[in-house]
């Protein structure tokens, strides 16, 4: 039987829910969404282990792609705390050996760029930067189209030097910011 990692609190009495939800309810934006209000208190690590505990609850139900995606998102956690060993170890473990070759976003490059982000090594954040960038672009709106995960990297690679949380938090706002100019542009 799993032995589940201590939690704070009023998790205990949560864990019986939250492990019967379906993958979107649990991981995706949402008011069932368990994680994202530890993430926003910033308690990575009880996110981190609520979303192990989920993935080894629901491991046979769950398809690659959403383990996936959860494994991703745990090792975040432990990114966003500054735990770079253990992000690697779960970034590792999000590495998706199912992954369609015609898939139109190639997350397991972006997990490799993100490890070496991590590890503070530039060559190989450029050599999968370069992979990502020979991506299928992905309509976003009639005006926008761009390749997944492309200006996350060039970010990281832009940051190099810089802690996890804020490389990622700079790509998400400037991402935001160049799509709304993007869309405001056309609109003239």
């Amino acid at each position: 039987m799993y032995k589940y990692p201590q939690l704070k609190g009023s998790l205990l009495s949560k864990q019986p829910n939250y492990v019967n939800l379906s993958f979107e309810e649990f991981d995706q934006p949402g008011a069932k969404n368990p994680v994202r209000p530890l993430f926003e208190k910033k308690e990575y690590v009880t996110a981190a282990n609520m979303i192990q505990i989920y993935i080894n609850a629901n491991k046979h139900r769950l398809k690659p792609h959403e383990r996936q995606t959860l494994h991703f998102h745990r090792a975040q956690c432990y990114a966003f705390n500054k735990e770079y060993s253990q992000a690697i170890k779960a970034f590792k473990s999000a590495i998706n050996s199912q992954q369609p070759k015609d898939s139109p976003v190639d997350m397991n490059a972006y997990i490799h760029a993100t490890i070496a982000f991590l590890e503070s090594d530039p060559e190989q954040l450029k050599y999968y930067r370069d992979v990502i960038a020979k991506g299928k672009t992905i309509k976003l709106s009639e005006s926008i189209e761009i390749v997944a995960n492309l200006h996350e990297v060039n970010t990281f690679l832009a940051n190099i030097d810089c802690h996890y949380s804020e490389a990622y938090t700079t790509a998400q706002q400037t991402k935001e910011e160049s799509i709304s100019s993007s869309s405001s542009r056309k609109k003239m």
